[in-house]
């Protein structure tokens, strides 16, 4: 058995060109595969991040929404506290406060909307007049942002003091956009602006908007991350009543189910691979046959049995067919991971 081993690998080595040959097919043919299943990942990944920037900022985050009439400071400073909590295991940004009172008409009959946040300074630009300065039950200054200007009742204790733009684009948008088509009057604070004594009894909502974490939903998977949301709102709306979760699960399943069908195509290019890897064995073993068969027909005249004769055919075979495969899945590895890292740059 050593000798029909040193003889095998003496042939080996005595005609290096062909074997190398067959070795560096059955190395092209296993990379192909490790490459789809890395391209695959990539695609699943990347996937819910193309999807979600296409849409509308409001549409690409996550929401809490509580409808009602005035809640106490200490009750919405809980509430807060809970939603806070409970957002930073879907977003890695700090949720923006809001509050959105139904749509309100001037003397006239002329629309606006009426709302507030948390530092508006961050959320707007101001473009005349001058910041808000304070906001109690029975005088409270906003800003305008849009075309026009609501003539308020003076009984309502709301005071124009300038005009702005937004900056923040979470600011009232999704299920919280007022419209675009009346003037949106912001106060600065939620808290605050809640309070005001002419609207104790009208109805509003509360929101907390922040964006959708990307890197989390790679790391979870678009199930994973889905899963994790249905069960932020069920802990939600046990702390209070009313309170409701808002996430872009349509958008991120279509997205999920686009990656798998991309996932689908790859392992079709992977199926490919490994028909390519079984026609560089057959033109390896074809090519050998000839020679192969009288090296076998000399050791038999010499009194070879067929043990040594299979063990020669086995090191011959599998000598070319480990080194390519382990030099394969060491090129794909090495690929792969360059491509991983150039998307992650990227993003």
């Amino acid at each position: 058995m050593r000798t029909v081993a040193f003889l095998a690998w003496s042939r080996l080595r005595h005609r290096p060109a062909r074997w190398l040959l067959v070795a560096a097919g059955v190395a092209l043919a296993t990379t192909l595969p490790v490459l789809s299943a890395s391209s695959a990942r990539l695609v699943a990944a990347a996937a819910p991040a193309h999807s979600l920037a296409e849409l509308p900022a409001g549409d690409r985050s996550v929401i809490v929404t509580y409808s009602g009439v005035s809640v106490p400071d200490a009750d919405l400073a809980a509430i807060d506290g809970e939603v806070r909590t409970r957002l930073a295991g879907l977003s890695a940004a700090a949720p923006r406060a809001q509050l959105l009172y139904r749509r309100l008409a001037d003397p006239s009959g002329a629309p606006y909307a009426l709302g507030a946040t948390d530092d508006l300074g961050s959320a707007v630009r101001l473009t005349a007049g001058r910041a808000p300065r304070s906001c109690a039950p029975q005088r409270c200054e906003v800003v305008v942002i849009g075309a026009g200007e609501p003539k308020l009742d003076p009984a309502l204790g709301v005071v124009i003091v300038g005009r702005a733009e937004r900056v923040d684009s979470l600011l009232l948008t999704g299920t919280f956009e007022p419209g675009r088509d009346a003037p949106l009057l912001l106060a600065d604070g939620v808290a605050a602006a809640s309070r005001l004594a002419a609207l104790a009894d009208f109805p509003r909502a509360y929101g907390w908007v922040a964006p959708v974490d990307l890197n989390l939903v790679t790391r979870l998977g678009v199930p994973g991350y889905l899963a994790r949301s249905a069960t932020v709102g069920t802990e939600l709306s046990a702390v209070r009543s009313g309170l409701s979760v808002t996430a872009p699960d349509v958008t991120l399943r279509a997205a999920g189910d686009r990656a798998e069908r991309s996932a689908r195509r790859f392992s079709l290019l992977g199926g490919a691979a490994t028909a390519l890897l079984l026609g560089f064995a057959a033109i390896g073993a074809i090519g050998t046959r000839r020679d192969h068969a009288a090296v076998q027909a000399l050791l038999r005249r010499r009194g070879a049995g067929r043990v040594s004769l299979a063990a020669l055919t086995a090191v011959e075979s599998a000598v070319p067919v480990l080194a390519g495969t382990a030099a394969g899945l060491a090129l794909g590895a090495i690929l792969a991971a360059a491509r991983a890292a150039r998307a992650w740059m990227d993003e």
